[in-house]
């Protein structure tokens, strides 16, 4: 009798080294598949938990389509999601690249389900444990998005942003409140970066946002030559542009355009989800805000004498100073007796 519980023993003893065994070289591939090294290898496919690295974050936030990760709380946005190690892989369907593990989000009348289950918690803790246990996902998140970065790297980031946009060949015309104001600045400072033409064969400029990836056309829009385009290589101003700088070119044909407003709102046209985001009534976010701030006094500190870094900029408020003088000398010749 002794043997066989001495038997049993060794037996269960084996099963539970076997089961620990297994465990901890599963933590070893989970460990290892989380390096130092930002050599950029997903191309391969050996996937890789890189949370500081924002080509992976942007190629894997370039997987949400609209159809099918559509409707969803701002708590699992597609940015969210993609900080998290998720890629969009189906309709209401998100997947890991490193576990392999799935998550499965969908709206009943009742409530969210999650892999069929129904959540206990909030949406987003229940959607981040499909990971695996022993995922790096699960303790790791991306932190190079604007809510998470410093002012410095705001403003070195909002710089690029407008370097990236000087090769227009157009500007959008800006909706009201932004129209006295430097156009490349305020797309940067908004979020906007150069994107290219719209695709092969096609000559419409395109700008993108840098924290949703939404694209739009330049010429969606009521769109203006850029003044580097407004003077010929001899530096006399071009005929053409002459025929039309006393208006503005309209949306091109055969291109989205918004129906509300044929100008574009730097804010509105962001996707819903972006932190940058704000319809044209609202007002502008924290985080817009703070862009805005942050780069203004930048500037300063560049050009102190000029009161702000954009010559533009400081034409627009010199103007409206005068505006404003002028409006009051109207209001004061109607209210004092004449001499």
């Amino acid at each position: 009798a002794q043997g066989v519980v001495r038997l049993v023993f060794s037996c269960q003893s084996w099963r539970m080294a076997s089961e620990a065994i297994g465990t901890a070289l599963e933590l070893i591939k989970s460990v290892d598949a989380c390096p130092k090294s930002p050599v950029n290898d997903w191309a391969d496919g050996n996937w890789k938990c890189r949370p500081g690295n924002v080509d992976d974050f942007k190629r894997r936030l370039r997987t949400f389509q609209v159809p099918w990760w559509f409707n969803k709380p701002l708590c699992v946005s597609p940015i969210e999601c993609a900080r998290r190690g998720w890629v969009n892989a189906g309709e209401d369907t998100l997947s890991c690249e490193l576990c392999s593990e799935e998550a499965h989000l969908e709206r009943t009348l009742d409530g969210w389900l999650v892999n069929g289950s129904r959540v206990s918690v909030d949406v987003a803790t229940a959607v981040h444990n499909c990971h695996s246990g022993f995922c790096p996902w699960r303790s790791h998140e991306v932190n190079a998005v604007p809510s998470q970065m410093s002012e410095q790297e705001l403003c070195a980031d909002i710089d690029k942003r407008l370097a990236s946009l000087q090769p227009l060949k157009f500007w959008p015309v800006l909706a009201d409140g932004f129209k006295d104001k430097a156009t490349l600045t305020v797309l940067a400072r908004a979020g906007w970066e150069y994107a290219g033409t719209a695709g092969a064969g096609s000559d419409s400029e395109c700008i993108r946002c840098s924290a949703c990836l939404r694209v739009v056309a330049v010429e969606s829009f009521q769109h203006e030559f850029a003044s580097s385009s407004r003077t010929t290589e001899s530096g006399e101003p071009s005929p053409k542009v002459q025929r039309l700088e006393a208006g503005h070119l309209p949306p091109r044909q055969g291109l989205w355009s918004p129906k509300h407003s044929a100008f574009l709102d730097p804010y509105e046209c962001h996707h819903f989800y972006c932190p940058l985001y704000s319809r044209i009534d609202d007002g502008l976010t924290d985080l817009a805000r703070h862009l805005i701030r942050v780069h203004a006094a930048d500037a300063v500190r560049a050009d102190p004498a000029s009161g702000t870094g954009d010559p533009a900029e400081r034409a627009g408020d010199t103007a409206s100073t005068v505006q404003r003088a002028e409006e009051v000398l109207r209001m004061l010749d109607t209210i004092l007796p004449p001499s």
